[in-house]
């Protein structure tokens, strides 16, 4: 008799991986998810021998292997389905209740499985092809992720650009400085509590005009980025994109090679970018990128700390009662869990540290830096102190866990440590430049605490999330007056039309709604946002 060859437990360990990469394919470098694949075929084959060890059969053991891996990586995503939820008056949504019935049905499962375990020879082809036919939507979606995409190819791209001043000759520095997540100062006050105007006339003093009623035009960051940097709406960057399609890497491709680094370049300009740890916004290809050493992992003494997807991972499975109580886990161990959040404040006070420094260069330079402050995750206590974390480290709104209160007070925390240290910046660059610099400051879009738990918020999502802040210092060639809804779109329209006579008029200030989702299929919000 024939006998299948045991596959489905490492099948099953892998999918995990396949799935969680995919879903993320766009913001995560394929090889980040290498080390993951190795340990989780590592663990499926600890388990199956353990399992052969105490039940003697090897498809039995298979059987059962495969039972323990499915319960452990699909723990934490029941658990983020069901957390806090309320049946007949109890709270059924916790660890205590989750994880007692998983130990049952693996108890359960178990025992039919050494009852049966002279017959599961005969399932050990049938799973082997159902863990096979999981694994093929992921490897199809990485597959076509690495395939080169014609949509990328942008109509900007083979526009043709002429400068109107001599390549290098006496160029003020531009700097073109996002601020994930920054609120408006109106919803600053409103949502969160927090009068900004200090900050505010602190950059008044130093030539910026702040729009007091600027606005975003996506909820999205990819989108926002792409739109600002490449001087317009999606549909005229990226015109044959599915509104269905969830593949960021057209915009990334749209971000890296933008009309205004092009533009820039043309121009006479040194491209110089910092590392954000967000992979659409990383321009590693720039005439300098500077990064912390090793994302600050030297700082830490660790050669091999959990990375951002690692970290993800863990939280999906089982190992999330371990990270929610990790007080009790040794040192090395929350080391490793938190190495992430600290590479992520190591690339933050990187970037603002260096900003400084940018002046001193020779050559005229467009310097790029994103700065993923005050978006979560909340790393800065309100004068730099590093947080304490219990969840494993992503860059997402939503997976924030705590009540809006609690997002607001974090938040506006990380806004006081980012102003104080975004004007000593400030205050750098203007001192030490030649020429008056241009800087743009802009926020990609505003917070998000509307959808979290707690009082009804003043303001509805769409009102909160579009109202973005803008500050600009154009020296010598700011028009008068600036746009009080100025978007993004037209920052550097304003830049390449005031400061270099390019011709780039202003476009309708317009704001567009799209899920994460779904970020293509937009519907048009405008008339939602007032005046």
């Amino acid at each position: 008799m024939r006998r299948s060859w045991i596959l489905h437990p490492f099948l099953l360990s892998v999918f995990p991986v396949a799935s969680l990469l995919a879903r993320n394919v766009s913001q995560i470098p394929t090889s980040e998810a290498a080390r993951s694949a190795f340990a989780c075929l590592a663990v499926a084959a600890v388990v199956l021998l353990v399992s052969r060890v105490a039940l003697k059969d090897w498809h039995a053991a298979a059987a059962l292997a495969s039972l323990a891996l499915l319960l452990f990586f699909s723990y934490g995503h029941i658990y983020n389905e069901i957390e806090g939820q309320v049946l007949a008056g109890l709270t059924v949504g916790r660890h205590r209740f989750l994880a007692g019935l998983w130990a049952f049905l693996l108890l359960a499962g178990a025992a039919w499985i050494w009852r049966s375990r002279g017959t599961l020879h005969r399932w050990t082809g049938p799973l082997n092809l159902i863990a096979a036919a999981l694994l093929i939507l992921p490897l199809a979606t990485l597959l076509l992720a690495a395939a080169p995409d014609q949509r990328a190819r942008r109509t900007s791209a083979t526009a043709a650009v002429t400068p109107q001043s001599t390549p290098g000759q006496d160029l003020p520095d531009i700097y073109f400085i996002v601020l994930d997540g920054y609120a408006r100062q109106d919803i600053l006050e409103s949502v969160h509590g927090l009068d900004n105007l200090r900050f505010v006339e602190g950059l008044a003093a130093r030539g910026f005009t702040v729009p007091e009623r600027s606005r975003s035009n996506y909820p999205n960051t990819a989108l926002s980025l792409a739109t600002a940097l490449n001087l317009d709406y999606l549909p005229a960057i990226l015109p044959d994109l599915d509104p269905q399609s969830r593949d960021l890497s057209p915009l990334q491709q749209a971000i890296v090679d933008s009309r205004a680094r092009r533009l820039a370049e043309d121009l006479g300009y040194q491209i110089v970018a910092f590392a954000s740890g967000y992979r659409p916004s990383e321009w590693t290809d720039a005439d300098v990128y500077l990064q912390p050493d090793a994302q600050g992992a030297a700082a830490r003494g660790m050669s091999a700390p959990l990375t951002p997807f690692e970290g993800m991972l863990l939280e999906s499975t089982a190992a999330r009662l371990l990270l929610e109580a990790n007080a009790l886990l040794p040192a090395s161990v929350r080391l490793g869990l938190d190495a992430p959040y600290q590479a992520h404040r190591a690339r933050i006070d990187y970037a603002l540290d260096g900003l400084g420094q940018i002046a001193a260069r020779p050559e005229p330079t467009f310097t790029f830096a994103h700065l993923i402050i005050p978006h979560p995750p909340f790393v800065f206590g309100p004068d730099g102190q590093p947080l304490a974390h219990s969840t494993a480290y992503t860059l997402g709104d939503t997976p924030f866990d705590g009540s809006r209160q609690e997002y607001s007070r974090r938040y506006t925390d990380q806004i006081v440590y980012l102003n104080a240290r975004l004007l000593t910046a400030l205050d750098q660059i203007q001192s030490h430049s030649s020429i008056p610099p241009i800087i743009l400051i802009l926020s990609d879009h505003g917070s998000g605490a509307t959808p979290l738990p707690g009082p009804t918020p003043p303001v509805n999502y769409i009102e909160e999330r579009f109202a973005n802040f803008t500050a600009l210092s154009l020296p010598g060639c700011a028009p008068a007056p600036l746009p009080p809804h100025l978007s993004p779109v037209n920052t550097l329209r304003l830049v390449f039309s005031s400061c270099f006579g390019q011709d780039y008029p202003l476009l309708e200030d317009r704001s567009y709604l799209s899920s994460y989702v779904h970020p293509y299929d937009l519907r048009d919000v405008t008339d939602q946002l007032g005046d």
